[in-house]
């Protein structure tokens, strides 16, 4: 689709921006439009992953560029696109926390933008509560603690949603409430490629921690670690893995094939450590 171009443009705009290097940046558009992922999910799956995550991706350059006014709007686009835009949000409040370079009023443009892209639904009779009732009816839509996503909950197993979904979500605020306090007590600064990396672990931590997750959920954090392979290259292999892992539960869908999630969920979390464990390092390098 025409935003799978404009995916590729932001993403590889993001790296000329923290490298100054455009063969990176050229790099950087080629893999991220020739990703099976990205072709199988818009091409034959025909989903609209790849719009929220460039409104994302676009929230995130203008941060970069200090424009959080524009950012929030960006962000505002994207949630309006896609419930899913939420799981880089705890990276905003992270930032703001962190700098405070922008004011917390800006984060009121993320729901004014929603309003104002959705005023031409009420002008046809809707009203504007359908906008947020929207939302809250599809955390509901889905009982299950996971939709054919590799989670930390697919090696229980089960019908144990309604007795975990709530620790889900404590354990998964604990997470980011955590990473949090180790990032503000090593004092690490926010340049443009912390700020990668913290979008990136805020959407890998909420996708792989929360119940009821899509195998196409993380999306996100899948292009983000494209980005990272020109960041912190050590993070390549990490990449791939993530790639193939994602196409294996695409299939199970797209082609129906069979699938051990169980093994898959192990492969995830064991992935989503060395990430943790390779970029909070970076981090405190970077900052110094």
């Amino acid at each position: 689709s025409l935003f799978d171009y404009l995916l590729a443009g932001v993403c590889a705009l993001i790296v000329y921006s923290c490298t100054g290097k455009k063969r990176f940046s050229l790099f950087t558009y080629s893999v991220v439009l020739l990703s099976p992922v990205v072709i199988l999910n818009s091409s034959l799956w025909a989903q609209c992953d790849s719009i929220y995550v460039f409104f994302s991706m676009c929230g995130l350059y203008l941060l970069m560029k200090d424009r959080s006014f524009f950012a929030m709007c960006c962000f505002g686009m994207s949630l309006a696109f896609k419930l899913q835009a939420v799981f880089v949000f705890p990276a905003l409040i992270m930032l703001y926390l962190m700098t405070k370079k922008f004011s917390i009023l800006n984060f009121l443009m993320i729901p004014l933008t929603m309003i104002v892209i959705s005023l031409p639904m009420v002008h046809w009779g809707r009203s504007l509560t359908e906008l947020y009732e929207v939302y809250r009816g599809q955390t509901m839509t889905y009982p299950q603690i996971t939709m054919n996503y590799p989670s930390l909950y697919s090696l229980i197993g089960g019908d144990s949603y309604w007795m975990l979904k709530r620790y889900a979500i404590l354990v998964t605020i604990t997470a980011l409430g955590l990473l949090l306090v180790y990032l503000s007590s090593q004092k690490v600064e926010m340049t443009k490629k912390n700020m990668v990396i913290l979008l990136f672990l805020s959407a890998f931590t909420c996708v792989l921690l929360l119940p009821a997750m899509h195998e196409r959920y993380g999306y996100a954090y899948e292009i983000l670690a494209w980005i990272l392979v020109f960041l912190v290259p050590k993070t390549a292999p990490l990449c791939i893995g993530l790639q193939l892992l994602t196409l294996r539960t695409y299939s199970h869908y797209l082609f129906q094939a069979e699938i051990n999630l169980t093994a898959l969920g192990y492969a995830n979390i064991a992935i989503y450590f060395l990430y943790l464990y390779i970029l909070l390092r970076e981090m405190k390098q970077e900052s110094r």
